[in-house]
């Protein structure tokens, strides 16, 4: 079963835009690097791109924003991941530039 919801902030921006609408689905395992997710923190919905995936070592995963590709925010817990955004990806040009650099700014 597919759920909608529409965004109402500028976090994956400039994928994903302020009112767009995500096609989310449930699933509740097998998440990898750079999946867009939806959570639930408190009261909020939060849609971030998984940055590390460590479910296996603790339950939980670390996410990040578009907006601040350079931040870990706190960890998610699988049991507050709602699912996966279906209807938007980050594409191979963006991952790759997010590495790298992650990646000389972590070298600096």
């Amino acid at each position: 079963m597919n759920l909608n919801f529409k965004v109402a902030s500028d976090s994956m921006m400039p994928l994903i835009k302020i009112d767009g609408l995500l096609t989310v689905v449930k699933k509740t395992e097998n998440y990898k690097i750079f999946d867009i997710i939806i959570f639930k923190r408190s009261s909020k919905l939060i849609v971030h791109y998984i940055w590390r995936n460590q479910v296996d070592f603790n339950q939980t995963i670390i996410t990040r924003s578009l907006k601040n590709i350079y931040v870990d925010e706190e960890p998610v817990h699988k049991n507050e991941i709602i699912g996966v955004v279906e209807n938007y990806r980050i594409g191979l040009i963006s991952k790759i530039r997010i590495i790298i650099f992650c990646f000389i700014r972590r070298a600096l």
